[in-house]
């Protein structure tokens, strides 16, 4: 029996199983290559990383340095503004300030609040001046009010009723009051004493002699021979009104601590005519 006729075989172009494919002249790279590339690339991120971290601890090494242990950036000079000569080197003293520690190193808020303990400041602002200087702006209390009390000598206040100095004398171009009993030496007492004076007409204020403060509710002016008690800061100028009224009478003593129901007393004594 004739054998039956086998298809001739055709030789195999395919690719063989388990093999990798391999690019010829001018292909892309290969899985190998692109591999190390994106490893190399890694390496030079992590590198540019570990550089970078590198540099700024130097920097921050160097300005700790510069801030801290050289001697480029030192106190070199305390500056103080805002206040008259003489209360500058107790300021200073108040601040205690060293001359050549770090500029860093003093503390702004610290400073302003010992400044704040010297009685002319009302308030204050420390600022650094780099290099070498720090500079202490000071918003000075302004005296209004001059008020002679038994114990304390002449005290010197403003219109908060903060005494900003005892003197010996009062300014000439302060209002004098009289401070009798202990609860005229408050901070109270003074501020209402304050804005009892400065808010007199000058009608009156012309007349004025002396004021007696005796406690912030009791405020009592002399007028030559006669007395105007005022009492206390409230009802200003209705008082006004009714003392000017009431002064225009002969009235020897004039009370407008109740402006409503203001009070009077005695007369004034006729003038004796000169002799001719």
């Amino acid at each position: 029996m004739t054998p039956a006729p086998t298809a001739p075989t055709r030789p195999r172009t395919g690719r063989l199983r388990g093999t990798r494919s391999r690019t010829g002249p001018g292909g892309s790279s290969s899985a190998q290559e692109r591999f190390e590339k994106r490893l190399s690339a890694r390496r030079r991120r992590t590198w540019k990383l570990i550089a970078a971290l590198v540099l700024l601890a130097g920097l921050a090494v160097g300005g700790w340095w510069v801030l801290w242990r050289s001697d480029w950036l030192l106190v070199e000079e305390v500056v103080v503004t805002g206040v008259e000569p003489r209360w500058e080197e107790q300021i200073r003293a108040a601040a205690d300030l060293t001359i050549g520690e770090p500029l860093v190193q003093v503390k702004s808020s610290v400073t302003e609040q010992a400044v704040r303990e010297v009685p002319i400041v009302a308030d204050v602002h420390v600022v650094h001046s780099w290099p070498s200087a720090v500079t202490i702006k000071v918003t000075s209390r302004e005296p209004v009010l001059a008020v002679q009390t038994s114990s304390q000598g002449l005290a010197v206040v403003d219109a908060d009723g903060v005494v900003i100095e005892t003197v010996a004398e009062a300014p000439a171009s302060l209002p004098l009051v009289r401070a009798v009993g202990a609860d005229a030496v408050t901070q109270q007492a003074y501020r209402a004493a304050w804005s009892v004076v400065s808010s007199l007409p000058r009608s009156i204020s012309q007349q004025l002699t002396s004021t007696t403060l005796t406690s912030a509710e009791l405020v009592t002016f002399e007028l030559g021979e006669r007395t105007l008690t005022w009492g206390g800061p409230e009802d200003a100028e209705l008082k006004a009104e009714v003392a000017q009224v009431l002064l225009a009478t002969d009235a020897l003593r004039i009370d407008v601590s109740a402006p409503r129901s203001p009070v009077t007393e005695g007369t004034v004594a006729p003038a004796e005519d000169s002799e001719s």
